[in-house]
């Protein structure tokens, strides 16, 4: 007979590994993070502020908040956005980012 979960050896590894923590979007605060957002993407052309804005909100909650700072950085080099949207944004996605 086996014995139960509790009484088995604290040696004997039950659970598996554990996965590392990477930033993600705070998904409870998301309506807030797509308001500044918004406001933020608003100093841009038009025709680049809705393909910018929707690559760092897919980034930013489907992969990591790094990915999306990643992406806002080579925009910038691009020159599509400007240097003072471009930290305003990586301070943006910092304030609203936890680890998961």
């Amino acid at each position: 007979m086996a014995l139960p979960r509790r009484y088995r050896d604290s040696k004997q590894k039950i659970a598996g590994k554990k996965s590392k923590k990477k930033q993600c979007l705070n998904m409870r605060r998301i309506d807030d993070f797509k308001y500044d957002l918004d406001q933020l993407i608003n100093e841009l052309d038009d025709k680049n502020a809705a393909q910018v804005k929707g690559m760092i909100y897919a980034k930013a909650t489907k992969q990591s908040v790094r990915d999306a700072k990643n992406y806002i950085n080579e925009k910038e080099e691009e020159g599509i956005i400007p240097s003072e949207v471009a930290k305003k944004l990586n301070r943006l996605l910092s304030r609203f980012s936890t680890y998961r």
